[in-house]
């Protein structure tokens, strides 16, 4: 039981992670990117793809997720 529970503790710390990375690389694109060669952007615009469909996205839509929210 033990060992899933680190799996799945895993996979939270990961999933909390990229939205982090995926920010770090934009601004690295968006502000830094002058400073790298052509294969480095290459790379980071694949890794941000790669990150990118890793991310696991709420099945809830927006309204579904505040639909019982009070103003």
């Amino acid at each position: 039981m033990s060992e899933l529970i680190k799996k799945i503790e895993n996979k939270i710390k990961n999933q909390e992670k990229i939205p982090d990375l995926i920010e770090k690389i934009n601004f690295i694109l968006t502000n830094k990117s002058y400073i790298l060669s052509e294969n480095e952007l290459i790379e980071l615009q694949n890794e941000k793809i790669k990150l990118e469909k890793n991310l696991i996205k709420s099945k809830e839509s927006f309204e579904e997720k505040f639909s019982d929210f009070f103003y």
